[in-house]
């Protein structure tokens, strides 16, 4: 009788540390300055308690719950003419289709305020 209720809280003991035990929720994917262009930031859902942690010049965030789901990515595409982070898919610019086009035809896509090095995006993206 007493084994088993040691047993009992024992696993409830773990239960709530591994419920509360901070999990990745967010965070820069550039930095400490990002570029106009690109890939900004994640984040993830968190079911609990979401706090961002600050980093010297930059942050995470941490869920004290349940983080779950895949990661939402922010940025701003190549070709936008707003420069509001917008949802974009977590593997840009890999998976555009536009830059993939434009790449096998520049070396460098220009823009007023960023350059786009095709070269090192073909290698990166593993574009044959």
């Amino acid at each position: 009788m007493k084994l088993s209720r040691l047993i009992v809280i024992l696993l409830a003991v773990i239960a709530i540390f591994a419920f509360f035990y901070p999990k990745y929720a967010g965070g820069p994917l550039c930095g400490p300055i990002c570029p106009t262009r690109g890939l900004h930031n994640w984040q993830k859902p968190c079911i609990g308690l979401k706090l961002r942690e600050n980093i010297s010049d930059s942050y995470i965030d941490k869920c004290y719950g349940i983080a779950y789901g895949k990661p939402v990515c922010f940025g701003v595409p190549f070709d936008a003419e707003q420069m509001n982070d917008s949802k974009i898919d977590c593997t840009y610019p890999c998976n555009d289709q536009w830059v993939r086009s434009q790449c096998t035809q520049l070396e460098f896509l220009m823009y007023p305020d960023y350059k786009v090095d095709c070269f090192g995006l073909q290698k990166k993206c593993n574009w044959k």
